[in-house]
């Protein structure tokens, strides 16, 4: 007779747990994690590398900026790509993913603010023309602006009619007016009647659009010339001319159009080629009460062409956005200042306002500047 055994047979079980192997305190090994939790991991810092990726585009577009087609037309988009974003960050709240939601919340605003984000910008080059000698010379002599300067600045549609143009600048009342794309001399004559003074009219040729400037204090000579334009006969060009306003303020006026990028063509060599030709002469100019507008589909966040106006001794001025007004009958919101501006260190302040458009594209826009021994003069917006 065997005697019985006492106690458990077999090898000893690990305390406190079940059959089985011991588990050690080892490290994991980087593969261990399963695929089901990877993809957790994954799932789980989503949103934030998307706020990541939207930060670092907007990063990508600000140094690009308006130095390339392609980030200039984002930066053109950046309204539209922006409500985008605040619909897809609702609809994520809406399915209750609001860690998505704040993520295209951060990621939108932080690629906004990278598109601004400054740039190292090359000076301008370029050789002055040879009429701004004598030029020089007469802004140098100028006195500074004794009186507020109301100045209208419009690019129309060509649908107008001239008493409906007059309408708009009767309630207005500047003292100098530039008017985009004018090709009826009617509509000239219509301002001119209600501005007084002078004009000066450039029809469209070569391709190009017309431009018309009405100043009430009429056009002042630099020796035995009124105007200087250089390129006028193609679609981006300028013209220059010493401008007044009564009773004894005159400046120099420098009106330009600019390409967009939507124009077709080679448009950044077509940019360089038209901002270069109006950097150059204002270089040359260096007129301190110098004032220069431009229809320019050119977004604030242009900041080479800003830059490099600034550079030159113009500093840009806050307009308004007058693009897009309208569309037929449907009044629209105004995304982007299509008609820019910007203006000599003498002038000590620039109030602009947007006035109602009930046609066309582009809405009005006004500006009051003042020198330095002008009085401050408010903006009364028009209707």
């Amino acid at each position: 007779m065997v005697p019985a055994r006492t106690g458990t047979s077999g090898p000893p079980r690990h305390r406190g747990s079940a059959a089985g192997p011991p588990i050690r305190n080892a490290a994991l090994p980087l593969g261990w994690a399963s695929p089901r939790l990877r993809w957790g991991v994954l799932r789980a810092l989503s949103p934030w590398l998307l706020a990541v990726a939207l930060a670092a585009g907007g990063v990508l577009v600000g140094w690009g900026a308006d130095r390339h087609l392609a980030t200039a037309l984002v930066l053109h988009a950046e309204p539209f790509l922006l409500v985008l974003a605040a619909w897809a960050a609702a609809v994520a709240v809406w399915a209750g993913r609001r860690s998505y939601a704040r993520a295209l919340v951060i990621g939108a605003v932080a690629a906004s603010l990278g598109a601004r984000l400054p740039i190292d910008v090359a000076p301008a080059a370029g050789v002055p023309p040879a009429w701004v000698g004598p030029v020089n010379r007469c802004a140098a002599a100028l006195k500074p602006p004794a009186d507020p300067v109301r100045l209208l600045q419009w690019t129309l549609g060509g649908g107008e009619s001239p008493e409906f143009v007059r309408g708009v600048v009767a309630d207005a009342a500047p003292g100098v007016v530039v008017l985009h794309g004018v090709s009826d001399p009617e509509v000239v004559r219509a301002v001119l009647a209600e501005v007084g003074g002078e004009s000066r009219f450039f029809p469209p040729e070569g391709g190009g659009i017309g431009l018309a400037i009405v100043a009430a204090g009429g056009f002042h000579p630099c020796g035995e010339t009124l105007a200087w334009s250089e390129a006028m006969d193609t679609a981006y060009g300028y013209t220059f001319a010493f401008v007044g306003v009564p009773p004894a303020t005159v400046f120099p006026l420098l009106v330009a159009r600019l390409p967009g990028p939507l124009d077709g063509g080679a448009w950044s060599e077509r940019m360089t080629a038209a901002s270069s030709r109006v950097f150059s002469a204002l270089a040359g100019i260096q007129g301190a009460s110098t004032v220069v507008v431009a229809d320019a589909p050119a977004p604030r966040t242009y900041r080479t062409l800003d830059t490099r106006m600034a550079g030159v001794g113009a500093a840009s001025v806050a307009v308004p956005p007058s693009w897009p007004a309208r569309l037929g009958k449907v009044p629209l919101l105004t995304l982007h200042p299509f008609d820019r501006m910007w203006i000599g260190p003498i002038w000590r302040e620039a109030e602009s306002s947007r006035a109602a458009s009930p046609a066309g594209l582009r809405a009005p826009v006004i500006t009051v500047l003042s020198g330095p021994e002008a009085p401050s003069v408010d903006v009364t917006p028009m209707e």
